[in-house]
Parts: structure tokens; sequence; C-alpha cells
């Protein structure tokens, strides 16, 4: 299911097509309770079909991580085929957005410090010229020595690190799409004329810009939120013809203290489904 809004055709956010944003729709599990249940009822416009051949579970993770992802690559930060993505941070939104970059034509540049994530975006195609090794301090320098163009930048780790390293290494207009988990400071001179920055999240993040800047260079500033039920949906097909396969672990609904307790020691990758109790695990 979808976050759908309220629906109304007097409602500016629903009518442009941004009813996530709705101050009037319902946010299922998120504000609402009743949705840690085995069943709920939802409107017929929240719900989605399930393509054959998808798994419940791997549906349910394409509503958030997969669609949250797909809004911000193909809507908000406009990837192109042929593009060169630097993405930095291969978590579970992570790997989701460099599946989705794939899956339109685009080249990705890939940065995270644990060897085993980059060994799994090998396995998924990923050159290993264009893997940055985890022991490189100077990321920028690696990206200018290798005469690479960075089109857009893709920051999931959020940190003022990362988020240096998107800056300095572009050459073409950038993209920025990095989560809100940190409060940053940062300067955006190296950012190119007419660039863009999309911010993705929702917690914590404070920017702190000069106004001239922004006008003189002509920057585009714009947030990502979540998305809708045309990116659940685009998903939903790439996960059917097999260019998406989400990072899926699996529980029950008993044991949701515990799982509780282990995302937040951060015990989990990707993404937890927890499955009804009459509903057998694989």
């Amino acid at each position: 299911m979808c976050v759908p809004g309220c629906g109304k055709s007097t409602c500016w956010e629903c009518t442009k097509g941004s009813p996530q944003i709705c101050p009037e729709g319902p946010h299922y599990g998120g504000g609402q309770d009743g949705f840690f249940a085995d069943y709920a009822v939802v409107p017929e416009r929240a719900a989605i079909l399930l393509p054959v051949g998808v798994s419940m579970e791997a549906g349910a993770v394409a509503t958030d991580a997969c669609m949250t992802a797909h809004h911000a690559v193909v809507d908000r930060g406009s990837v192109a085929r042929e593009d060169t993505v630097l993405i930095l941070g291969l978590g579970g939104l992570g790997f989701n957005a460099l599946q989705i970059c794939l899956s339109i034509g685009a080249r990705c540049i890939v940065l995270d410090k644990r060897q085993t994530v980059l060994d799994t975006a090998r396995n998924l195609g990923i050159a290993s010229n264009d893997i940055i090794p985890p022991d490189i301090t100077d990321v920028s320098q690696w990206v200018k020595d290798r005469d690479l163009v960075i089109d857009v930048a893709i920051d999931f780790i959020g940190m003022a690190e990362t988020f240096k390293v998107a800056v300095e290494s572009g050459k073409a207009p950038l993209t920025f799409l990095f989560p809100s988990n940190v409060s940053l400071t940062y300067d955006l001179p190296k950012v190119r004329k007419a660039g863009t920055i999309v911010i993705v999240g929702l917690l914590g993040i404070n920017l702190s810009f000069a106004t001239g800047t922004i006008v003189r260079r002509q920057l585009n500033i714009v947030g990502s939120y979540g998305g809708t039920i045309s990116n659940i949906t685009a998903c939903l097909e790439l996960i059917k013809d097999g260019a998406l396969v989400p990072q899926i672990k699996k529980g029950n609904m008993q044991d949701f203290p515990t799982i509780l307790d282990d995302l937040h020691n951060g015990r989990i990758q990707g993404r937890m489904v927890m499955l009804p109790d009459n509903v057998l695990l694989d």
C-alpha cells in the first residue's frame, strides 16, 4: 500500500502529484495506530496490486526503501541514461538506488568503508575500477586522477566528509541526495552553476549557506520525501524483472521487541519485514 493523500479535488498537494506530503492524508504505520496488526483496512486508492512473481516481503519493502530511492533518483534527481553517478554509502537505500541507476543505464561509482558491501556491488556488475577502495583517504583526488566526470552524486551517508567528497568530485552540474541524520554546515561554491541539490530525509539537518551564492550561481535546492504510487509500481516491475533485488531480512511479529532492539543497535542490514504469525518463513 502507499500513502495516498486525502484524494480531494481541492487538495493542492494531491492534485499536483505529491500526495505523500498532503497534510490531511493518512500515514499508515507512521503516526496512525493499528498497522502492526496482522491485517489492516485501507482505502482502495491506497492499495497496490502485487504482480505475479513478486513476494509479499519484497512488495512490502517496495513501498518504503525502494519507493524512496526511486523517487529521489528518478523524479527529483533526474538521473538519465549514460550519466555517471557517484553513490556514497551502500546501505538499504543506497543499494536500491544503485540498482535503479543501473536499470536506467547510468554508470555508478560507489564508495563505502565496508569491503563486504563493496563486494556485493561488484557482484551486481560494478566494475572494479568503479569501486573506490575503502582505504582511500582522498576520494576527490581519486576521482580526479581517473578523469571522471560525475553528473550526479548521491550521498546516503550524510557525514560532513562525504558531502565534501560529493561537492569536490563534480566537473558537471551535480545533484546531491543525502539523508538527514546529521547536522551539516557547508560551502556551496564548488557546486557547478545551475547545479541541483536534492535533500532526502526527515531528522536533524541544518543547512547554512550564503544567499548570494544560491542566486548568482543559480543553484536549485529541492527536497525529496517518500514517494508515490507510481514509484512503487515502477519498483514492483523492476523487482519482477529481476533488475531490483532489495535486501530483506524476515522475522515474525511475535519477535517484534527483539527485532526493534536489533534495529536500534545496528544489527540489521537492509530492511526487516515482519510476517504475521500464521505465515511460514522460508
